[in-house]
């Protein structure tokens, strides 16, 4: 072999090294913004256990109930949206106030996981995306949806598309049986990629409930409605196949009472669904089986990254949260006393905040040694 082929096979050899080595780097990159690990006293690397949530900060106060929260530990901020139509920016380290975003008639709000991106929605019918850099929030694109009312909005794994859910006016619909219409968007450009429009001759008494992006792409959203016998009926669209994924009907005590929590873990394999039997239903997606049953109704919900664990805020305030896998509560977290409105986890599961109806948010912080 001569000493000119010896090298370039040499080269390959190492350019394909550096490839791998490169992907699996940005695999572990990847999976610490996804997944909080921490280091355990003999130095290995394990998923947290949830159990070690502290108080970190308690003065986070809106002049209003609390919508909706999302927390970002990439770039350290807490979004909150309350029922004064604000839309508030939080430091999670020092429990700072940031700055009130211009985007007035607030209703939900997305961090991206890759901490870059924060999307708003409002009363305005517009969604705006915002770029976050070295701590600052500059308006990046202006989403229109003139005559629908965005409810929702969520970012795909890698925070290169963002998916709208929106309740149409009549008047904008192609059908009458029109629940909701689903958009995605390009980042960057601000393109719109995508528009499916979920239908269903029960229409009138359908809502969107959730809308996820998963790891795998696809886009899951969930909407619901009630049957005059109390039973609810769940359905689960598979937004990119435009199609029913799964329907599920659940014995509820009565339709007259609209608030029925419920929330897709961030895989989508599992739905979790408080009903006012003073009971909360988990569902799992891909099995025809009975649910799991934690004997705790709920006013809030939310999934660990992971989906192990479920975290459930009662009436009085308290957050509780409950493992899958044993089927027990492991930790009790005291609240305000109020009713908690909002409940979420940071992505990568370090965080979990809480807003309740009096404006307040409290965030709670794995005290544990995290992965170098």
């Amino acid at each position: 072999m001569s000493e000119s082929r010896s090298t370039k096979i040499i080269i390959a050899l190492i350019g394909a090294a550096a490839t791998i080595i490169g992907a699996l780097i940005g695999a572990l990159v990847e999976s610490r913004v996804q997944v909080f690990t921490v280091c355990e006293t003999n130095g290995v690397c394990e998923l947290p256990t949830y159990q070690d949530f502290d108080l970190l900060h308690s003065d986070f106060e809106l002049a209003g109930q609390i919508m909706q929260i999302a927390v970002s530990s990439t770039n350290d901020l807490l979004a909150a949206v309350s029922y004064d139509d604000e839309i508030e920016l939080w430091r999670i380290s020092t429990g700072d106030f940031v700055e009130t975003l211009g985007h007035e008639g607030g209703y939900s709000t997305a961090f991206s996981r890759n901490g870059r991106y924060l999307a708003t929605t409002s009363k305005d019918d517009v969604v705006r995306l915002w770029d976050i850099k070295d701590g600052r929030v500059n308006i990046r694109h202006t989403l229109d949806h003139a005559g629908e009312r965005v409810v929702i909005v969520a970012f795909s794994q890698d925070g290169a598309a963002l998916a709208t859910g929106t309740t149409p006016l009549s008047s904008v619909a192609d059908s009458p049986n029109v629940i909701s219409v689903v958009r995605i968007w390009d980042v960057i450009s601000g393109k719109e990629l995508q528009r499916v429009q979920l239908t269903s001759p029960r229409q009138p008494d359908q809502f969107l409930a959730d809308l996820e992006y998963l790891p795998d792409g696809r886009t899951f959203a969930l909407t619901w409605f009630c049957e005059p016998d109390n039973r609810l009926q769940i359905t689960l669209w598979n937004i990119q196949e435009r199609k029913e994924f799964r329907n599920l009907s659940i014995d509820i005590e009565s339709c007259a009472f609209p608030l029925f929590p419920m929330v897709l873990s961030p895989d989508g394999s599992l739905l979790a669904i408080a009903t006012l039997l003073g009971e909360t239903q988990i569902w799992d997606l891909e099995q025809q089986g009975r649910p799991q049953v934690i004997p705790q109704g709920t006013m809030a919900l939310a999934f660990s990254p992971d989906a192990t664990v479920l975290a459930l805020a009662d009436r009085n305030g308290d957050v509780r949260l409950w493992r899958r896998d044993s089927g027990e509560f492991i930790k009790i977290l005291t609240s305000s006393g109020e009713t908690i409105t909002s409940l979420t986890f940071s992505p990568d599961g370090r965080f979990l905040a809480m807003g309740d109806a009096n404006g307040l948010v409290r965030v709670f912080e794995q005290k544990v040694k995290p992965c170098n």
